[in-house]
């Protein structure tokens, strides 16, 4: 298994700043900057954020400026930051860091700003991008099951979704050698932010081995999950296939239905499904029935207000198949009442 850590990738990309209240010059300076960026949050203990640099070798550093709500070391557990000195070796360094609250920036969401470090050799500044983040409560739905038909070369979407309403953050920290996987953020970092009520995916692809099996590890700010396991499997046969990107039907304040989508994959087997659990509140168009080969379903979940207590309401439900890979496939049902 891969195991990652947070890091910053540094990149020579050069920008020119004009004059701001930080940078007070005659003329426009040019800075290197990072292609990736430092999340950080109030609510954190003090973290190791290891600086990638191509090609700088061994060389020192100092930290030139950090904002004033940002405790920072080149050394653990000395966060005062006093143009504290540091070094890279062999292209690495670590900074640790730790924000205090800042009264200004209270509101839930992500804040841009930035640190600078003087690199020795260098005759421009360093610019590392920070993203301070105020979360509120972000809840992670992600599957916790994804199988396929075997195929050689294969591709996982990983489907991520906030339910909550706060910033979600997820990184990958494990996943199977076989896979690679395409890290894109418009943070330019491994950690993905996410607002309230969005979707975000994470792509896989590799060489898959024949009858593969693995897990991925998801890492979240979500309080209730802070990581989360998914199996993966890849069938030799193949029956039920469920289109829904996450298995989680989510009724919004002004929803009232919605629907899930299966089929039937194989060639000559039908497949026996039902539907058991649902809440007095929910409905479903079709409680149970027979697939033949190639055929699809959809069904309409309705949810009936009237019968739900306020707030947000959740329940499991289950679609029950003679399927050997999916006895009993978990949906979870999310449903809000004013």
């Amino acid at each position: 298994m891969k195991n990652l850590t947070q890091y910053i990738s540094i990149s020579i990309l050069l920008l020119v700043f004009s004059c701001n209240n930080d940078f007070v010059t005659e003329k426009q300076e040019t800075f290197l900057t990072s292609s990736s960026t430092i999340f950080i949050s109030p609510n954190w203990e003090e973290r190791e954020y290891k600086i990638y640099y191509q090609d700088i070798g061994t060389t020192h550093y100092t930290i030139t400026y950090a904002p004033e709500w940002l405790n920072v070391s080149t050394t653990p557990s000395e966060l005062n930051f006093s143009f504290q000195t540091g070094v890279f070796l062999n292209d690495y360094s670590s900074l640790y860091c730790k924000a205090n609250v800042c009264n200004d920036l209270s509101k839930v969401g992500i804040y841009h700003t930035f640190m600078t470090l003087s690199v020795e050799g260098k005759e421009e500044q360093m610019i590392i991008p920070i993203q301070y983040v105020t979360e509120g409560n972000p809840v992670a739905e992600i599957p916790k099951l994804w199988t396929n038909r075997w195929d050689e070369r294969y591709q996982i979407i990983l489907p991520i979704k906030n339910t909550g309403e706060g910033v979600l953050l997820y990184s990958v920290s494990q996943y199977p050698e076989f896979l690679s996987i395409d890290y894109y953020s418009e943070y330019g970092s491994h950690t993905t932010a996410i607002p309230p009520n969005l979707l975000g995916t994470v792509f896989f692809s590799g060489l898959f081995p024949k009858k593969y099996s693995g897990k991925i590890i998801i890492t979240t700010n979500d309080k209730n999950q802070p990581e989360v396991e998914m199996e993966i499997r890849g069938l030799d046969t193949f029956f039920l296939y469920v289109y829904n990107f996450i298995n989680t039907l989510t009724f919004n304040r002004d929803d009232t239905t919605t629907t899930f989508w299966f089929s039937n994959e194989a060639e000559d087997e039908l497949i026996e499904w039902k539907i058991e659990g649902c809440p007095v509140w929910l409905t479903v168009s079709d409680s149970q029935g027979i697939l033949l080969p190639s055929q699809e379903k959809i069904l309409r979940f309705t949810c009936n207000k009237e019968r739900m207590p306020s707030g947000k309401n959740m329940a499991t439900i289950y679609l029950k198949t003679n399927d050997k890979d999916y006895l009993s496939y978990e949906i979870t049902v999310i449903a809000f009442n004013d």
